[in-house]
């Protein structure tokens, strides 16, 4: 028995922010022990290998600016190699430097280094626990690598730190879904619709999932409550489909001719229409809504031949 109407879980890969380009920005370093790592001189350095800072006890934050300014142009222009370079030297001038440590979870992940990635982002989670974007990535991550316990783990950690945070609840859901797990994800998608009842993918999740299940009247419950907060034209075809799965033909007719009365043009609705005309052996009708279609059309052969 199928657990839901129509797959849809698009689990969120990580993504990098778009920040402004940088350029211009230009230090020539002394590489020597005794150096001190923020002294310029009017000529920058070519490399990064060039530029590399001395350890040092203190934050000096311009050294550290002036390396992460290299690292998101690299960054930027998708040299990610050099880019966890900069970054890396850049923590070398301050090692406290948040903004950078939570950069580098990112550029291993482009360089498809994931290990390297989650070790980073655990580390940064025992000394800030309560950062749930780290704690995000890192359960996208686990997803990334079918570690679906470690994952589910996280996202519920997230939701026991942050109650009225319902993201990480509509994504466990969706793991649930894809595990076709299809009650836990119920229990989940109703907590969310407890905190948030305006949560129009919840709705749309639980409609799916109740369809699935042969729950028609939940189903139909959570479409209309989702639709009624969304005015959607693929998800009112969805429903369509729903109707004609049960057969209620006069529902689906009565659904599609509102959909093509507000879209003409919907090519797609209407020869749903004149199929559920013809399931019903109203040929006349079904003539009529094929020529309308065709006088409309860009393509009017391609609707003789259906």
């Amino acid at each position: 028995m199928k657990t839901f109407f129509v797959p849809l879980y698009r689990l969120l890969s990580a993504t990098l922010a778009v920040g402004i380009l940088v350029s211009g920005c230009a230090l020539n370093r002394d590489t020597s022990p005794s150096a001190s790592p923020a002294s310029t001189v009017s000529a920058g350095p070519t490399s990064l290998s060039s530029a590399t800072p001395a350890p040092i006890d203190e934050p000096d934050t311009e050294c550290s600016y002036f390396y992460f300014l290299w690292g998101r142009y690299a960054e930027l222009t998708g040299h990610y190699d050099e880019a966890l370079e900069a970054y890396e030297k850049a923590l070398i001038c301050d090692q406290q430097a948040d903004y950078i440590i939570r950069k580098l979870p990112l550029i291993y992940l482009r360089l498809h280094r994931d290990k390297e990635a989650i070790a980073k982002l655990e580390d940064y989670l025992d000394q800030h626990p309560d950062e749930n974007g780290a704690r995000m990535l890192l359960a996208k991550i686990f997803i990334h690598q079918h570690a679906f316990e470690k994952a589910i783990a996280q996202f519920q950690l997230i939701h026991r730190q942050n109650p009225e945070e319902i993201q990480s609840l509509l994504l466990l859901s969706e793991l649930y879904i894809s595990r076709r797990q299809p009650d836990q994800a119920v229990t989940i998608l109703r907590q969310v619709l407890t905190r948030r009842p305006d949560s129009y993918p919840a709705h749309v999740l639980l409609a799916r999932l109740f369809a699935g299940k042969g729950e028609v009247d939940n189903a139909l419950k959570q479409y209309r409550k989702a639709l009624a907060l969304n005015q959607s034209t693929e998800l009112e075809m969805e429903l369509g489909d729903f109707y004609l799965q049960q057969k209620r033909y006069g529902k689906a007719v009565r659904l599609y001719r509102k959909i093509v009365s507000r879209e003409p043009d919907n090519e797609e609705a209407g020869m749903v229409l004149v199929h559920i005309y013809l399931l019903q052996d109203k040929e006349k009708k079904a003539l009529a809504e094929l020529e309308r279609l065709k006088n409309i059309s860009y393509d009017p052969g391609k609707i003789e031949m259906t």
